[in-house]
């Protein structure tokens, strides 16, 4: 799987706020007046018009929790719980619709409104969501869930002004945490405070080290002061940035419900980026069961077995994805690193050749050509291979590294 693609780029000036509105906040039908009864209160229960076209793992799960929602449809617990069900396999209309009805059924439930602000974001109703956040952090100050997103709403409208205040809050709220000294640092270096950021975002890193948003935002502010090496060494760290926020009361259960394809494979990535294997080969298993032409999934389970001793089993995988698409620079390389891992180097050297040639751009596949040269003893090679590293990754600290010792001149 590639790197996931990192926070956007940073802003070099402060936004102007005073001109931004209160947002109005968008009156919900369920606070106008009380229902005549709990059932009252609930719109019709969501189902998906294409369920039968549902992964059968995200059916079974949704068929369940809909039995559930159905027997006690005066239960805001039930109804939530459907919507995290929805939620958390990117069911995003039905997810709304659910979390409305928990609402209706339960309007001071802080965390269903959560839920309901952020299922009305992600169908691209901004200004709606940031509605409903700014009043249930007016009614739930102490909520820091929803200071985090509150905050992280402000930002993204450009309103730094507010976006820094609700993320010092949900620092106080929550200090054990490492999401409110990211966000918070992030308004910084949006303004340009970059000296203020980089404590926040080291405290953020001394709290979780695989914490990826950290190091990146850290490599961005480093590089700001001119510190290029330690710049580089972060963002390494932070190539494989996910979303991820404050967790609430609700954040186990999605993690338990998300059982569709996508989910699963960024669970396997996440669990071998922790380095738990097992539960990683849990996840890519699982996973081919789904889609078993995946050439992705297959590159990921072939590491994963090649980190837990099962070397054959790993070459088959990767012999597989190749046969599947022979045009995929990721699975030339995993083949060249394990062929030179099994001491056939002139074998690895012609998949790393392909590697190149089909993705000049990638550091890593120039800086395997050159450790494959290096190993068969090959300076004039590796020399030349180094050369033409330099041409696509001159910025590639490993290499540079490399030059420097084979006296290959970094300006050209």
């Amino acid at each position: 799987m590639g790197p996931i693609r990192p926070l956007d780029g940073l802003a070099s000036r402060k936004f102007n706020t005073s001109s931004f509105a209160l947002v109005v906040v968008v009156c919900l039908q369920l606070a106008c007046r009380p229902a005549d009864s709990p059932s009252d209160a609930v719109g019709e229960i969501p189902q998906p018009a294409d369920f039968d076209q549902l992964e059968p793992a995200v059916q079974e799960l949704v068929k369940q929790r809909l039995e559930t929602a159905r027997v006690h449809a005066d239960q805001a617990e039930s109804q939530g719980d459907l919507g995290l069900a929805y939620e958390a396999n990117g069911l995003w209309l039905e997810a709304r619709q659910a979390f409305e009805n928990a609402v209706a059924l339960s309007p001071n439930e802080k965390g269903w409104r959560l839920r309901l602000a952020l299922a009305t974001r992600e169908l691209g109703e901004f200004e709606t969501s940031l509605g409903i956040l700014q009043e249930l952090v007016a009614d739930h100050p102490s909520y820091a869930p929803a200071q985090y997103h509150f905050g992280q709403a402000c930002l993204d409208r450009g309103d730094v002004d507010r976006a820094a205040l609700a993320f010092e809050r949900s620092i106080q709220l929550a200090p054990e945490r490492p999401e409110g000294y990211v966000g918070r640092a992030d308004v910084m270096l949006q303004c340009n405070e970059v000296d203020q950021a980089i404590p926040l975002l080291a405290k953020a890193i001394d709290l979780d080290k695989r914490y990826a948003a950290a190091h990146y935002l850290l490599g961005t502010a480093l590089q700001r002061q001119g510190q290029s090496k330690k710049a580089a060494d972060h963002f390494r760290l932070g190539q494989r940035t996910k979303a991820r926020s404050l967790p609430d009361e609700y954040s186990q259960r999605l993690e338990e419900y998300a059982v569709n394809l996508r989910a699963t494979i960024e669970q396997g990535v996440q669990a071998m980026v922790s380095a738990d294997f097992a539960e990683a080969a849990k996840k890519f298993e699982a996973a081919l069961l789904v889609d078993p032409d995946n050439v992705t999934v297959l590159n990921n389970l072939a590491g994963v077995y090649v980190q837990t001793g099962r070397q054959n089993e790993a070459y088959d995988l990767l012999r597989q994805a190749l046969e599947i698409n022979d045009s995929k620079h990721t699975t030339h390389m995993n083949l060249a690193s394990w062929l030179l891992m099994t001491g056939r180097p002139e074998d690895a050297l012609a998949h790393c050749e392909t590697a190149v040639s089909l993705a000049p751009w990638v550091a890593s596949t120039h800086r395997v050509r050159i450790q494959i040269l290096l190993s068969m003893k090959d300076m004039d090679r590796a020399r030349l291979a180094t050369v033409e590293a330099l041409k696509h990754a001159r910025q590639d600290e490993h290499i540079r590294q490399v030059a420097q010792k084979l006296n290959v001149k970094l300006d050209p």
